[in-house]
This record gives structure tokens, sequence and C-alpha cells, in this order.
């Protein structure tokens, strides 16, 4: 959640995405695909906390809220 001088809440379309943690992202995308090769090569079912980090990736990894892939993102709120 982002939050601007005043505490008010800054929805993700009005963020400025330059500021955002580039190192914590490269990792936070590193763990998903690592924890992506670990379940399919155990042929072990998905958790609910895959979705979930897969929904955050799409939004932190696009330049752009109109660059976010919400095909991608709807179908994965419906898992």
């Amino acid at each position: 959640m982002r939050l601007d001088a005043a505490g008010d809440l800054v929805l993700l379309d009005d963020q400025d995405r330059s500021i955002w943690n580039a190192d914590a992202i490269d990792d936070g995308i590193r763990m998903l695909a690592a924890a992506e090769h670990t379940l399919q090569h155990l042929g072990a079912p998905p958790g609910p906390y895959l979705p979930q980090a897969q929904i955050a990736a799409e939004h932190a990894t696009a330049p752009t809220a109109e660059a976010e892939n919400f095909a991608r993102i709807a179908d994965l709120y419906a898992r």
C-alpha cells in the first residue's frame, strides 16, 4: 500500500513506479520462478499463495498501469 505525504492512499494507477524498489521486485520475481519450478518438478498443486504472487508480479513488472496484462490478472483471480 502506498500513501502520500498527507497519509492518503495512492491508487496503483497513480503511483510513481520509478521509485519502487527494483531490487526487491527482482528478488520476488526470482523467488516466484523458483517456486513455480519446484511445484512443476514435484507435480504438486499450487496453493492459494501462488496466484497471489503471480498477480503481484504482473503489477510489479509492468512499466505502467496501462501495460499490465489484465487478461492474465483476471485469469489468476479466477483461480
